[in-house]
């Protein structure tokens, strides 16, 4: 007996995705082992256009000179099958909305055209395929003299044990993987950010976008056209901030009805060395959950360049990627940013094309004005701390346009470890003038409130944490693209 067991949910899923699935997707059992193992290739692939085709080989182990049991299929065929013989070897049948090709030298393949891509015209259209599959099963047989044996498909397969479903993992795995990119709160608005003045105003449109659709439409744009985004730049100069902000926007916009995760491709390599492929694939399977669940989803994939870079040699991880990010559109609800501090001339430029990740913004360096503005922000929350343990004067008059002259050239990453130095070296000092026993009360009795000269002192004595990667990174500023956000 032949047994065809598949699971109609995963593979219209993959299908709408433009996935291919393995013969893992399709179990086909057969009592006398003939050459029907790799019988279940499954292939879906779009070709120009909106035209979508599902391939599934039948024997493909046979020789070049495979005859192609003609006879015998019509014989065995419905009669429900228009059919059309344009060789010997090449049978074109059509039935409801669908077209269906059996040939000794091709798989045998069906094709849906766009309309045709509704979940029940869908599963109707593989029911037919695995009718047709039932046939050239018998028509094997029998063209070689052999007993006909019986055979059965199953749709919705029970036992997980016969058959693997490639496009949905277990749940739990999907749930452990969700805590650790998931990030629930944020805790960054828009307003904790100093500078970054164009970076905030191209992310709120980004935004716009996504919270008031028909806003854009009103405009003439259609606001799900651009769905990739790439930010570029120095590290610290507030690229994870805007995306975190952005975030922050969404969950009280939406009201929680959408899911941030963070990745971190660095992080990733570096826990799941060879396996960065199958985790990126894991990430999409929760955005499809998400989609299910009628809830958008904001992916953040920061250092993507670790596996985004021009190479000559094969990289799983970036073909997993490139596939995931052409079903994009596909997603309703999924905005997907990806930030590197490499020069975009060093990333594959598969990944960066239209309808990937397209649309690049430069984050620059802060300006004088900025830099004040990002020490304005950190200082008030310093001192909104302090008062909390009773200290409101923890900083005195500040000469902030002389400080941010000083910082010439830094970032915000730098300003805020500045301040927080500052802060440091004040205790540091306070509590060594109180004595090495002092109480709380006389070390507070020593406080005197940071002033510019402490701030001229941290400066010359400060250096940020260099532990970063900079591999390969261009000390000039990044030339803004061509394609805006």
């Amino acid at each position: 007996m032949l047994t065809i067991e598949t699971n109609v949910n995963a593979l219209y899923r993959a299908l709408q995705q433009k996935d291919s699935c393995d013969y893992s997707s399709i179990n086909l059992q057969d009592d006398e082992n003939i050459n029907l193992g790799v019988l279940g290739e499954l292939k879906f692939y779009q070709e120009k256009g909106m035209e979508t085709k599902i391939r599934f080989t039948f024997d493909g182990r046979r020789s070049k000179s495979y005859k192609l049991p003609v006879k015998e299929i019509l014989e065995h065929l419905p009669s429900s099958y228009h059919v059309s013989l344009e060789s010997p070897d090449k049978i074109i049948l059509s039935k409801e909305f669908s077209e269906y090709e059996i040939s000794a030298d091709r798989p045998l393949s069906i094709k849906l055209t766009a309309e045709s891509l509704t979940k029940e015209k869908y599963e109707q259209s593989l029911k037919n395929l695995i009718e047709l599959v039932q046939c050239c099963y018998v028509a094997h047989h029998k063209s070689k003299n052999k007993k006909i044996p019986e055979s059965k498909y199953v749709l919705e397969p029970k036992s997980k044990s016969k058959v693997h479903d490639s496009g949905s993992h277990d749940h739990e795995e999907l749930d452990e993987l969700e805590k650790r990119i998931e990030i629930k709160n944020p805790e960054v608005k828009f307003e904790d950010i100093g500078g970054c003045n164009r970076g905030k105003e191209e992310i709120r449109r980004i935004c716009d976008d996504i919270v008031r659709p028909n806003i854009a439409g009103f405009f003439g744009r259609d606001p799900d056209k651009q769905k990739g985004y790439l930010l570029l730049g120095d590290p610290g100069n507030g690229k994870t901030l805007l995306v975190k902000a952005l975030a922050t926007k969404l969950i009280e916009e939406l009201n929680g009805s959408v899911k941030f995760y963070s990745v971190n491709y660095d992080d990733m390599t570096s826990t799941y060395r060879g396996g960065e492929a199958l985790q990126t694939a894991k990430i999409f399977e929760l955005v499809q959950r998400n989609e299910e669940q009628g809830k958008k989803t904001l992916l953040f994939m920061d250092e993507i360049h670790v596996v985004g870079q021009r190479s000559t040699q094969y990289n799983e991880a970036l073909d997993t990627l490139l596939a995931k990010l052409d079903g994009i559109k596909s997603f309703k609800g999924l905005t997907v940013i990806g930030a590197t501090y490499m020069p975009i001339e060093s990333l594959d430029p598969a990944l960066i094309r239209q309808g990937r990740l397209s649309s690049w913004l430069t984050i620059e360096p802060p300006n004088l004005a900025e830099r004040k503005e990002i020490l304005q922000i950190y200082i008030k929350k310093s001192v909104e701390k302090a008062s909390e343990f009773g200290n409101p004067r923890l900083f005195g008059e500040l000469d902030l346009d002389s400080i941010s002259e000083l910082c010439e050239g830094k970032n915000g990453s730098y300003l805020q470890g500045l301040v927080d130095y500052v802060q440091r070296q004040k205790e540091t000092d306070t509590i060594n003038a109180a004595g090495e026993n002092a109480s709380e009360e006389e070390i507070k009795a020593n406080f005197r409130p940071i002033n510019t000269k402490d701030f001229r002192k941290a400066i010359s004595d400060y250096r940020e944490d260099k532990s970063k990667r900079r591999i390969g990174f261009r000390q000039d500023p990044l030339v803004q693209t061509n394609a805006p956000i």
